[in-house]
């Protein structure tokens, strides 16, 4: 396994949530960021998702890449010598056309002779028992273009979006439950692991994205199962760590609702004592946010006992001492 020491920052996106796909990429202000914050830049965008859920004016369920934008997004990283990986959402039932789709987009990008970094795999979509729940369009988080879509319909898709709205996640935990939502949540993620198709997960705690504390200082969404959340995640980052794929300690939580990384520091903790790999990663949409809190966060990771982390070149683990 190879050694470097530079921190690497490989969960970047090349355009923000919640817009419309922008007529070009942005790679050469994103890589003009990273130079200036001294990390390594590596790309994981939203790869398209499968058929079914290709869904709204822009075919892209809000987020996603549109099949039809490859070649664009491809175009942009030709000759730049920046590793493409993607972020890929696993969607249980639809494992075998996810990965026709991740084969596709790496064989299209080895032919033009990109290099290949690695794949995230993250879980977004959870069970909801509203299909046709219409969707309104919110003014988005980050400060991005005045253009964003307008609502859309979910016809036909049993799953929201945990992370779009809080109101969409406030009421499917009313409808749904909380303990319910969280097992199912995690249980999806612990399948995503099972594929064996990626190498990183993303967020791994994404489910709390829209979390606050109470007065009493209680998670507002988990507070009544706290001891089902804490176990479910303590499973999942066991799981993580017999399998041997690195999970995220994702600096964009900072910066929204929950108010800290994804991972908790019990997660890190608990990372460390079964020997879970990590990565470092800011998740950004915008070139302003590479690198974003990475030095508090080395510093975090370094006194809860994190000797280590990982970035991925070629599918290959690289190590950085920290």
């Amino acid at each position: 396994m190879k050694t470097e020491t530079k921190l690497h920052d490989e969960h970047m996106h090349l355009r923000p949530h919640g817009v419309r796909p922008l007529p070009e990429y942005r790679l050469a202000p994103l890589l003009a960021a990273c130079a200036a914050r001294d990390v390594v830049p590596g790309i994981r965008e939203h790869a398209p998702l499968p058929e079914r859920y290709r869904l709204g004016p822009d075919g892209d369920y809000l987020f996603c890449m549109r099949a039809s934008e490859v070649d664009a997004f491809l175009d942009e990283l030709d000759g730049q010598g920046v590793p493409v990986g993607f972020e890929v959402d696993h969607i249980d039932g639809l494992e075998d056309e996810t990965r026709a789709i991740v084969a596709d987009l790496l064989d299209r990008a080895r032919a033009r002779g990109i290099p290949i970094g690695g794949l995230t795999g993250s879980v977004h979509f959870i069970l909801g028992r509203v299909p046709d729940l219409e969707v309104p369009s919110e003014p988005p988080l980050q400060d991005v273009p005045e253009d964003k879509p307008p609502a859309r319909k979910k016809i036909g898709v049993p799953h929201i979006l945990c992370d779009y709205l809080e109101s969409v996640m406030q009421a499917h935990l009313i409808d749904h439950g909380a303990e319910a939502t969280v097992r199912e949540y995690f249980a999806s993620v612990r399948r995503l692991v099972h594929t064996g198709l990626f190498d990183v997960v993303g967020h791994i705690e994404l489910i709390r994205k829209w979390d606050r504390r109470d007065p009493e200082g209680r998670s507002t969404l988990f507070g009544g199962v706290e001891d089902v959340y804490a176990a479910e995640l303590d499973q999942t980052l066991r799981l993580a760590a017999e399998a041997d794929i690195i999970v995220e300690y994702n600096t964009s939580g900072r910066d929204i609702v929950i108010g800290r990384p994804y991972l908790s520091d019990d997660a890190v903790r608990a990372c460390v004592r079964y020997g879970t790999p990590i990565a470092l990663s800011s998740d950004t949409h915008l070139p302003k946010h590479a690198g974003r809190y990475f030095e508090d966060a080395a510093e975090r990771l370094r006194g809860l006992g994190v000797r280590q982390i990982y970035a991925v070149r070629d599918r290959q683990r690289i190590a950085i001492p920290l």
